[in-house]
């Protein structure tokens, strides 16, 4: 497939379909801007993010956001997609795994019928977000495929967003002119969470929990599971169990779920909010 083809292929969505959801993956219109919580760890990448959402294909395209797993790259993805949704809903919004992405493109170098859908599919878009781009390396033909739609793409100031667990200069293999693509856009990362930007995420969870925590507890929890997003979500998640039905958790349930043994000085635990 070449890049006329992407240029002249003369189809569009239906427009009356759902522009954020036309295929089988839908953005999570929980994850926007406002329920990302901001930091020192990722205050670059929340401040690019909201500027290509703000001018979609205007500013840097692409752009490739990278960092390890649960740090809030998926997140900041839907997050984009929403606010382009929000603030002009006659844009067309793709967001697709690489994984499918990677099939949709085998099929259209298969069969005319499947370059046919893989055009229909994807260039009507406005906007593109591709997840786990990693998963994509060493698939010459795929990567050839995308390098071309992204010429196009930038060509028709149409934004690209991209993210992967590792910066693109570690992607081994890939072609020099996708790589000289990618370094053309806007490159951010995630880091790991912060202890600050921890323990607003902790303090967040449970507000949308209804569970109220004092200060040495979420130090504590921080401190402990404060790794990632999923970590802490999962001690929240025991935690919420345990509030279930009790307006107040003892220490011992609490040491148990934590697996902890050095907090007999601290006092208020955790208690229900009072609706």
């Amino acid at each position: 497939m070449i890049k006329d083809d992407f240029k002249h292929s003369g189809t569009s969505i239906n427009s009356e379909s759902d522009n954020s959801c036309q295929y089988e993956y839908k953005i999570n219109p929980q994850n926007t801007f406002d329920s990302f919580v901001e930091g020192k760890c990722n205050h670059i990448s929340f401040q690019v993010s909201m500027a290509v959402a703000e001018s979609p294909g205007e500013l840097w395209n692409p752009f490739f956001l990278y960092g390890e797993s649960g740090l809030g790259k998926t997140h900041l993805l839907h997050a984009i997609g929403n606010y382009i949704l929000d603030n002009d809903p006659s844009k067309t919004v793709v967001y697709v795994p690489c994984k499918q992405f990677i099939e949709d493109a085998v099929d259209s170098l298969r069969d005319a019928c499947g370059s046919e859908k893989f055009k229909t599919r994807y260039m009507s878009a406005d906007v593109l977000l591709i997840d786990d781009f990693d998963q994509m390396i060493g698939k010459e033909a795929t990567l050839d495929l995308f390098t071309d739609m992204l010429d196009v793409f930038r060509e028709l100031n149409k934004q690209v967003i991209i993210t992967a667990d590792r910066n693109f200069r570690e992607f081994e293999g890939a072609p020099e002119r996708l790589l000289n693509r990618i370094a053309y856009g806007i490159i951010t990362d995630l880091s790991g969470l912060d202890n600050e930007t921890s323990c607003q995420i902790i303090r967040m969870l449970g507000e949308q929990k209804g569970i109220i925590l004092n200060d040495e507890i979420i130090y504590k929890i921080s401190d402990q599971f404060g790794l990632n997003v999923p970590s802490l979500q999962g001690v929240m998640n025991k935690i919420e169990f345990l509030s279930k039905g009790n307006e107040e958790i003892t220490l011992e349930d609490l040491m148990g779920v934590l697996n902890m043994d050095d907090m007999q000085n601290y006092t208020l635990v955790i208690k229900r909010k009072q609706l």
